[in-house]
């Protein structure tokens, strides 16, 4: 956004008028301050989510688990980090080299032909041709980028509710592992006690069956709350393995999150600042014969820096994209 407020008074200084308005325009007849910002905005996010995706197919598979709803949520992560490589992510690079091709291929040639006194032509016709090509790319973009992102919310939801829910068991099996301590301990007094008085000589004789008895059944209901107390301990370290696993993802999940929905808004932005454009220049197909050759050079003129500094953007964004090398389901990289 900086390089774009130090062109704008550039563009006055070299004589640029004021700007004509024209229905669904913003900022000029062949500028929308939005189209630029939004843009700006997306190659700066895509390294951020690039290099999110990357971290995220390295992350390593949980075995062992006792639910398979953890792994699952990795596997969602996995599928959506996917998605943006090898999908969402080509396609918005050549969603965004079409934006630049606008500025390069009509705007800036019409600016030079002002500039050395002849017509400009068509204007408003080649550039509604050129940015209806764009929409037509952005605007399927912008709607599976939408489907991915609530995709990612829902799983979001319900990993944080999951990860509330194991908290929750997880005191729950403490209390109840604690009872069964206690009676396992209540247990063990009553048998050490039944033992004590099997070994007393005096009061052995009538009673001596009765005190076995009570061993017996003492020492099998204390072997029963062990074992009780035993599973509830591998469950319990098996919950609280998954419970750290969901707690270290779900921050991770979060800002992956965060990313993809600045990443959606920048879309929407996008696609609605070029389809506002489109619907001015669609105006001036008509009304361009009206244009008096130095208003429409002057509007021209104040467009270029700003073209050219969306065409920078759209190149970082390509660059970006052919630096990484991207795993194919077969498992080849390209």
């Amino acid at each position: 956004m900086s390089t774009v407020t130090q062109l704008r008074p550039r563009a006055a200084a070299r004589g640029g008028l004021p700007p004509r308005q024209f229905p669904g325009a913003a900022e000029g007849t062949f500028w929308c301050a939005a189209l630029g910002g939004s843009l700006a905005v997306v190659a700066d996010l895509s390294s951020h989510l690039d290099h999110m995706s990357a971290s995220i197919a390295r992350l390593p598979d949980r075995v062992g688990l006792t639910r398979p709803a953890v792994g699952a949520y990795l596997a969602a992560v996995r599928q959506l980090a996917e998605l943006w490589t090898s999908q969402h992510r080509p396609a918005l690079s050549e969603a965004a080299a079409a934006l630049a091709g606008v500025g390069n291929g009509v705007l800036l040639p019409a600016l030079r032909k002002a500039h050395a006194g002849k017509p400009c032509g068509s204007v408003g016709t080649a550039l509604a041709r050129r940015m209806a090509g764009a929409v037509a790319l952005l605007a399927p973009l912008n709607t599976a980028f939408s489907a991915s992102l609530d995709q990612m919310a829902r799983a979001g939801c319900e990993l944080d509710n999951d990860t509330r829910l194991l908290s929750e068991r997880m005191q729950a099996d403490q209390v109840h592992a604690l009872m069964l301590s206690q009676q396992a301990s209540t247990l063990q007094s009553k048998l050490d006690d039944a033992t004590m008085r099997q070994h007393a000589y005096w009061l052995l004789g009538p009673h001596a069956e009765q005190i076995r008895h009570e061993i017996a059944m003492h020492s099998s209901a204390r072997e029963g709350v062990r074992r009780q107390l035993d599973h509830l301990r591998a469950e319990q370290a098996a919950v609280q393995a998954e419970a750290r696993y969901l707690q270290q993802l779900l921050p991770s999940f979060a800002t992956y999150l965060a990313g993809l929905d600045r990443m959606g808004g920048s879309l929407r932005a996008m696609l609605g600042a070029a389809r506002s454009l489109l619907e001015a220049w669609r105006s001036l197909q008509a009304s361009q014969s009206l244009l008096p050759d130095a208003e429409l050079a002057g509007q021209l003129l104040y467009a270029a820096p700003h073209w050219e500094a969306l065409a920078h953007s759209a190149s970082r964004l390509g660059n970006r994209a052919q630096g990484r090398s991207i795993t194919r389901p077969d498992g080849c990289r390209t």
